[in-house]
């Protein structure tokens, strides 16, 4: 009974939410100078207090393990065997409401480790930059995959550092609104490495000769 107790009140809500901000769109007069937001009002919450204001299912726990200024707009994220954290940073996208500069080249591939093995990342390494608009990176033997679109590349490294550098797939993406692009690049069971919003998937293979 809980159950359903709780879906109809999430549909009275929903139910009065509409019907409140439709009146008021009927007898709101139409003005060319609307107020300008107040950014005060919507002030950013830090990091480490934002934790306390999530709801958790009992019994969960949260805990922060990497926050600005050692990570930057990240769009995805590794582990790699030494506990490490791989992520992407996404820099470029959207500066201003018309983005304005997205294509510059300010996207990053960094490595977040924990030092003192307490849990919380304390270092960051960057290993690839000047990259523009990445949306997805998936660690791969002795190297990573980053997606910079509208191509896929590989990058070989060594002692976490790139030597070498081999296009994939120079149309992983083609054209579109950049958040409807293919993205993910995650490996599955069946050791094939597949991607949202595409119909592709990758896997390396040995050629012979």
């Amino acid at each position: 009974m809980k159950k359903y107790g709780y879906i109809f009140l999430f549909l009275l809500a929903a139910a009065g939410l509409y019907q409140c901000t439709t009146h008021k769109l009927l007898v709101s007069p139409l003005t060319n100078n609307p107020p300008k937001a107040d950014i005060n009002s919507s002030p950013v919450v830090p990091a480490n207090e934002s934790i306390g204001k999530m709801k958790l299912e009992p019994g969960m726990t949260i805990s922060l393990i990497a926050s600005e200024p050692l990570v930057s707009t990240p769009v995805a994220m590794t582990f790699d065997k030494k506990g490490r954290i791989w992520v992407l940073e996404m820099e470029d996208y959207m500066p201003d409401t018309t983005g304005k500069g997205e294509n510059e080249p300010l996207g990053k591939v960094a490595i977040l480790t924990d030092k003192n093995n307490d849990g919380v990342m304390d270092e960051r390494k960057v290993v690839i930059d000047s990259l523009v608009m990445p949306r997805a990176l998936c660690l791969i033997e002795n190297g990573i995959l980053v997606a910079e679109p509208p191509r896929l590349y590989y990058y070989d490294l060594v002692n976490d550092k790139p030597v070498n550098r081999t296009l994939i797939d120079d149309k992983y993406t083609v054209g579109g609104n950049v958040e409807h692009q293919p993205n993910g690049l995650y490996r599955g069971l069946d050791n094939w490495i597949y991607n949202a919003n595409s119909a592709k998937r990758y896997r390396k293979k040995a050629i012979n000769g």
